[in-house]
């Protein structure tokens, strides 16, 4: 029979092919798919009908038993899977994030944080490359350490997949997580740089200043000072005083994004979406580090080529915890809405 597992990692979400369902507050499996989870039970159509709801959205779903398209060419034999009715659709949907291996899955720790890789696969060509993981001098892959076998697994496709990861809370998971892409291996205080936790961007200007080669891939939150038209190449966002000084000259870092790639409309036009003034954007890509040397200030550069639209993604840190504490508990008093501690 064909395994599911192939099935959801290439049927499009608004076509999705599921293995498992939601009714009310229960999870329902089909008998053809992965071992039963804990709490769940298999599908019977004369006890659950034939309309459920998708297990991570509010789309409606329906059992099929029919020859499912894989590039193009049918499955055989008919594989019973759940899809989304007729005129549905998986809004803010984390299917494809959380059920990317159903089959031979590892056991998870759920007091783990998450093994996040970066998938770019789909990125422009100025972009994309393949992933590289570490191999042995025979070119073998190396296994993974095993305090990673039992983190969960997600793999996510853009900046945007992320922040809307990050909506739905679990911030004690996610501030354990690591971040995977290509041959780096990045704990989540050093991937995600925002302006809730100052002392995260400190410590990416000392490890550059040590070592002002390194290129690492951050998530990092930009503010920009000005408005932006299409023709802008460069994006500065809100300087930050290092509180010291140099030779008599202040130090500031100048975080920014750099519009590398000018024929993609989607690219140029990212950060002109809107006209309030504190817009912020999360960029996700490597960081180039540099200083310069003004009259009265030294200015300690942090570019982000952007290449790609899927880089970018209009979003605020205190919305996105807002967003989260609402998933996650009842809405805390106002006082302890932006503790630094809950933030991702």
């Amino acid at each position: 029979m064909a395994n599911i597992a192939q099935i959801c990692e290439n049927t499009a979400m608004s076509n999705i092919t599921m293995w498992k369902a939601r009714l009310g507050e229960k999870t329902i499996q089909l008998k053809d798919g992965p071992p039963l989870e804990d709490g769940a039970e298999y599908y019977d159509s004369h006890k659950h009908g034939h309309v459920l709801g998708c297990a991570y959205c509010d789309a409606n779903v329906v059992v099929r038993q029919s020859p499912v398209a894989l590039a193009g060419v049918g499955v055989k034999p008919p594989v019973t899977h759940f899809a989304t009715r007729l005129g549905d659709s998986h809004d803010d949907c984390l299917w494809e994030l959380r059920e990317q291996t159903p089959y031979n899955r590892p056991v998870i720790d759920p007091n783990k944080g998450y093994r996040i890789h970066l998938n770019t696969l789909g990125w422009s060509d100025q972009f994309n490359r393949a992933s590289r993981y570490p191999r042995n001098e025979k070119g073998q892959f190396l296994p993974l350490p095993d305090d990673l076998r039992d983190m969960e697994r997600l793999v996510v496709n853009s900046v945007s997949d992320l922040t809307r990861f990050l909506s739905k809370g679990e911030y004690n998971r996610v501030n354990q997580s690591r971040v995977f892409f290509l041959d780096q291996d990045v704990p989540w205080d050093e991937f995600c740089i925002h302006s809730a936790k100052p002392e995260r961007l400190l410590a990416l200007h000392r490890r550059l200043q040590a070592n002002p080669q390194e290129t690492p891939v951050v998530m990092m939150e930009i503010t920009p000072t000005r408005y932006h038209t299409s023709k802008d190449r460069i994006v500065k966002s809100t300087l930050v005083d290092l509180h010291e000084r140099y030779s008599g000259r202040k130090q500031q870092i100048s975080p920014a994004a750099k519009i590398a790639n000018h024929a993609d409309s989607f690219v140029t036009s990212a950060f002109t979406h809107s006209k309030e003034k504190d817009d912020t954007y999360f960029v996700l890509g490597r960081v180039e580090y540099g200083r310069v040397k003004g009259h009265s200030v030294i200015f300690h550069q942090m570019n982000i080529s952007i290449d790609d639209h899927r880089q970018v993604v209009k979003a605020n840190v205190h919305d996105i915890a807002r967003a989260g504490f609402s998933a996650q508990n009842p809405p805390p008093p106002e006082r302890t809405l932006f503790n630094w501690s809950r933030q991702p």
